[in-house]
């Protein structure tokens, strides 16, 4: 075979594997996502939890499994903000952390040193359950923890997030199953 014969076929493999390793056309993505908070964490008051109710699930009637959820924590706003402007030698840390409550396991943690009280870049943490197999219906609710270090760091940290989650259908029409993310 020469050269010029080999080279539709190496395209042609180079192609089959892009296609099998992506979601295809067939495949459609539901989405969801809990309203946006704000959570304003101080010093005397350093912690708080927030509980989602995660439910995958068909359309009443429908026979639907689903091969993927991906659930994670958007933050568009991350703010360390001090009363007098006066940047002292302690800065907090903040740290997220998400629990599944069927079992209690840690399923994510992330922690950030805030290095001056201006807004950080938002970052998304992302978590979600190990599917082995395709599911008819998932449900299960998360502990969210925001806690930011307490004294001796000043201030106020802000955090404005919210929870989104998707989940891949084998249908391009998503309507036949069912996401919800419900803040208990």
């Amino acid at each position: 075979m020469n050269a010029s014969a080999s080279l539709p076929l190496a395209r042609l493999a180079a192609l089959a594997l892009l296609v099998t390793g992506c979601p295809s056309r067939d495949n459609g993505w539901v989405e969801a996502a809990t309203p946006p908070e704000a959570t304003v964490l101080t010093a005397s008051e350093p912690r708080v939890q927030r509980r989602v109710q995660v439910r995958a699930a068909p359309e009443p009637g429908e026979k639907l499994e689903f091969s993927m959820l991906n659930l994670g924590i958007e933050t568009t706003r991350l703010a360390w903000s001090l009363p007098d402007g006066n940047i002292p030698q302690v800065h907090p840390w903040l740290r997220v952390r998400v629990f599944d409550e069927r079992d209690e396991r840690l399923v994510k943690e992330h922690v950030l040193v805030f290095d001056r009280p201006e807004p950080t870049l938002p970052w998304p943490l992302s978590f979600g359950p190990d599917l082995p197999k395709p599911l008819r219906e998932f449900e299960a609710t998360y502990r969210i923890e925001f806690e930011r270090q307490g004294p001796p760091s000043e201030g106020t940290i802000q955090v404005d997030w919210r929870l989104e989650g998707s989940a891949l259908t084998p249908y391009p029409d998503m309507k036949h199953l069912q996401l919800t993310l419900t803040p208990l």
